[in-house]
């Protein structure tokens, strides 16, 4: 009877407990309610982010709870994008087969990079020269890409090799500048020109030659044995080549300009005062400069005319020497004599650089 009692007053105090709670419970909603109003439309967005939240938060600790196997790990990962799928791969045990990473890397380098020449104007040149080469009813030929793209590559292959014997040569010569003999020299050490060997006498004689050319005008080509000092060059030079005569003839008086080299026969004071009395002088002169001089090109024709002489003694070579200025058309000179205005502004939009190759 007494345990029924005990069990009876331990339910009778639960229910009073409850009681009390729910009455403070509702007396604390009560109170609440009385002080605060409804909450606002902004209170509410705010309530609602704050329960989306939670809802994530929870979502993804789950996620991370759970035990899963390597390759689910892995597969959850790719879904995220935190990893690479090569990366994947080697995690899952895959192997490519050797080289073929690197053949994959080679093929994508060829197709990014450029090439050394563009491909639409190397396209339209090699259809020119086709349908030029084809018959009427041939004309217009179609090349395959893969056929177009291997005969840039070749071309490509060609200049880059030539390029590269002849800055060889260049810098063997002790020189920067490529110069056209140096393609002549790269030619003939590949087998594309003449024979890799040139018969030179031990002790051969050089000849030392002067002229001088304008617009309209070409001088008497003069011939030196002698070294060239201050003397020489007023006196069997300027005065042997007659140019202030002829010039004077065919300009007028101080309407025309001489230019010269800097080498020391040519600046000397003597020279100076000889020629500044008779003509206007083109003074100074910008050192290591022959692509600047129009006549060095002159000099270079008359160089690859002469190759294929073969004089049998220096009257024969002297002979030949002055047949070839001669033969010079008025075209050629003229042209050269009118470039000088684009070599200056060359040279002035390169900033002084070298302008060898451009004329």
């Amino acid at each position: 009877m007494r345990k029924k009692k005990e069990k009876k007053n331990k339910k009778v105090k639960k229910f009073s407990e409850r009681s009390e709670t729910e009455t403070t419970s509702s007396s604390f909603t009560e109170t609440s309610s009385t002080q605060n109003s409804q909450p606002t439309h902004s209170q509410r967005k705010v309530l609602r982010r704050k329960k989306k939240k939670t809802k994530k938060f929870t979502k993804k600790h789950g996620k991370k709870n759970l035990k899963q196997t390597p390759r689910s790990k892995i597969r959850a990962i790719q879904n995220q994008k935190k990893l690479t799928p090569l990366f994947i791969k080697h995690r899952l045990g895959f192997r490519h087969k050797p080289g073929q990473l690197a053949l994959k890397e080679i093929v994508s380098l060829q197709r990014s990079t450029h090439l050394l020449l563009r491909r639409l104007p190397f396209a339209r040149l090699v259809k020119e020269i086709t349908n030029s080469c084809l018959a009427y009813h041939l004309r217009p030929y179609q090349w395959r890409k893969n056929a177009m793209l291997a005969l840039q590559e070749a071309s490509e292959n060609y200049l880059i090799d030539l390029l590269a014997s002849t800055n060889l040569c260049a810098i063997h010569g002790k020189r920067v500048t490529i110069m056209n003999r140096d393609l002549h020299l790269s030619r003939r050490i590949t087998g594309n020109g003449h024979s890799v060997f040139d018969e030179k006498k031990k002790f051969s004689k050089k000849i030392m030659i002067w002229g001088g050319i304008g617009f309209r005008l070409q001088t008497d080509l003069i011939i030196i044995d002698s070294s060239v000092n201050t003397e020489t060059y007023i006196n069997d030079i300027i005065k042997g080549s007659k140019i202030i005569k002829s010039a004077n003839r065919e300009y007028g008086e101080w309407e025309w300009i001489f230019q010269q080299d800097g080498a020391r026969p040519h600046t000397s004071k003597k020279t100076m005062s000889y020629l500044t009395q008779r003509c206007n002088v083109l003074n100074p002169w910008p050192p290591n400069s022959p692509d600047l001089n129009p006549i060095e090109n002159l000099w270079s024709i008359m160089d690859n005319r002469l190759k294929d002489t073969q004089p049998n003694n220096e009257e024969e070579f002297i002979a030949e020497i002055i047949k070839v200025w001669e033969g010079i058309p008025w075209k050629i000179i003229e042209n050269l004599v009118l470039s000088m205005s684009k070599r200056i502004n060359l040279v002035i939009e390169r900033q002084g650089q070298s302008i060898n190759g451009f004329f």
